[in-house]
């Protein structure tokens, strides 16, 4: 039941990176990442945020139809933390929810220079990595409550999942950013790993 990507408004750059303009660009993935096991997971990204606000942007989003549905974003996205810098968010079937932020405040990561995160995403021992460094997390779910479990089909909730780059829940919110780097894990990337890969991606993005 995978579907095939489809580059969405999106374009290409002369260096062959993904360009989305914040209005209605996007990279929907469908089905494709459905039944995979997520319940530990690591996400990686490489982007470069032009919205150079503290504002909200989504880099990567998981939805049926909008409910339920998950993101990882830039800036502030719901005002639980007062200034969150990126977030991982996650709205599944029922009650549950995740949510977790590094909070170094809304602009940091929007500066209009690239930037390489990632999440390690483990049944109570979620961390993110900015730049080659591990990162404080602040934990708490939105409306108050939390589950430390993560899900063993993140990207497959209801009967009409879609997985996007670059667009929020629906998708109702635009990535204005470019993004040359997703990858997505099955195993928990060690701290050499990270090191290792935002070495190699510092050198060819100037980070």
């Amino acid at each position: 039941g995978n579907s095939t990507p489809d580059l969405t408004n999106a374009s290409f750059d002369s260096n062959a990176q993904i360009t989305l303009d914040g209005t209605n660009d996007y990279i929907d993935l469908g089905s494709y990442l459905t039944g995979i096991d997520t319940s530990v997971l690591s996400i990686e990204l490489v982007f470069r945020s032009n919205i150079g606000t503290g504002g909200y942007m989504p880099l990567l989003g998981w939805m049926e139809n909008e409910y339920p549905h998950g993101y990882i974003c830039t800036g502030n996205f719901t005002g639980y933390w007062g200034n969150e810098s990126i977030s991982f968010y996650n709205e599944g079937p029922g009650t549950t929810g995740l949510s977790f932020a590094y909070t170094n405040g809304h602009a940091f990561l929007n500066d209009s220079n690239y930037h390489h995160v990632v999440f390690i995403l483990q049944t109570g021992a979620y961390k993110i990595y900015v730049d080659g460094s591990e990162v404080a997390v602040n934990g708490g779910f939105r409306n108050g409550s939390m589950s430390t479990t993560m899900p063993s089909n993140l990207f497959g909730y209801g009967s009409t999942p879609s997985v996007a780059v670059g667009a929020g829940s629906s998708p109702a919110a635009y990535a204005n950013a470019r993004i040359p780097v997703v990858k997505i894990y099955n195993r928990v990337l060690t701290s050499g790993d990270v090191r290792n890969n935002f070495n190699f991606y510092k050198g060819r993005f100037g980070m």
